[in-house]
């Protein structure tokens, strides 16, 4: 009996493993809101990758190119991040622009590493994969694509997304999203390690302007201190030599000289 338990735990821990292992988001920098480096923690960052920022606020890679008559496939990749056995749901947000008609719908490439992240598998996705379509793009706002990859290969350890424009086209890509899960409804969280990241700017940002502010204070108080001792000196009216009241012989020998209002006079 307790054989038989034992297999039924082992079995139903795998089973549930399989249908959720972890909500975190493992692509960092998903949102490219890095503003000191707009592709950490990307790699292979075509030199036509560049990132915009939207009227909202909202930050995205550009692939755009034109004029092509073959492929030419232009992108970036994502950091590697630990897999394992079961499902990984994908998700991101893309919208069209409008510099350049979209020829070729791949998208996505979803690539599997072994231990020593060498590429072992991979799957190209096109936008009817994730749930979308050209046409949908063609109204110029935000679709949401998703897609759950089945890993079953013991070898694959590791997993990159890698957004891609094969040939002519103009797409946007932001909010980049992949867990470790077969339930996961694709809804965008950012990696931890992003929060924490922009948290500690946040607060460092903070810090420098506390600082700064009391440095501007310090110097107000310095500067009415020196103000204030300036005022307190009296300049001119003052006569600066010494015992100009009191009588003197002159040179040639006339006694009984004192000085007035800045004069020499003598008695006569």
């Amino acid at each position: 009996a307790d054989h038989m338990k034992s297999e039924y735990e082992s079995y139903t821990n795998k089973a549930v493993g399989q249908i959720s292992d972890s909500t975190l988001n493992l692509i960092k920098n998903s949102s490219f809101q890095n503003k000191d480096e707009d592709f950490a923690q990307w790699q292979n960052v075509s030199a036509k990758a560049n990132v915009r920022s939207d009227e909202n606020g909202l930050r995205w890679v550009e692939l755009t190119q034109s004029g092509m008559t073959t492929d030419n496939i232009i992108g970036l990749t994502s950091n590697y991040f630990n897999i394992k056995q079961g499902k990984v749901t994908v998700a991101v947000d893309i919208k069209s622009g409008t510099k350049a008609d979209l020829d070729i719908e791949s998208v996505l490439t979803l690539e599997l590493y072994d231990e020593n992240k060498k590429r072992v598998d991979f799957t190209r996705l096109t936008l009817n994969d994730l749930g979308l379509n050209k046409s949908l793009l063609g109204d110029h706002q935000v679709h949401r694509g998703l897609y759950r990859l089945g890993i079953d290969r013991n070898d694959a350890k590791y997993m990159t997304v890698k957004a891609l424009l094969t040939r002519n086209g103009d797409l946007y890509f932001t909010n980049f999203s992949a867990r470790l899960s077969s339930i996961d409804d694709g809804a965008y969280e950012p990696n931890p390690d992003d929060l924490n990241q922009q948290i500690l700017k946040q607060n460092t940002k903070i810090e420098q302007n506390a600082k700064e502010v009391a440095i501007k204070a310090n110097s107000v108080d310095v500067t009415r201190d020196i103000k204030s001792a300036v005022d307190g000196i009296q300049v001119g009216g003052v006569n600066l030599v010494e015992d100009t009241g009191k009588e003197y012989t002159m040179g040639y020998g006339i006694p009984n000289t004192t000085w007035k209002d800045g004069y020499a006079f003598s008695s006569l």
